[in-house]
């Protein structure tokens, strides 16, 4: 039981840094206004998840 618990945290950790690295890689291709929400959005996803 404990070893499915560990294993859903990992996933969940994984998908939240893909996430963060697919935002961070949109982000430098946008305009100054929408790379500033998803700065804030990777702000909120942190502060949601920390590491």
């Amino acid at each position: 039981m404990a070893d499915e618990k560990e294993r859903e945290q990992s996933i969940h950790v994984n998908t939240s840094q893909e996430t963060r690295k697919l935002l961070l890689n949109l982000s430098r291709r946008l305009d100054l206004s929408q790379a500033e929400t998803i700065e804030k959005a990777l702000e909120l996803l942190d502060q949601n998840n920390p590491q």
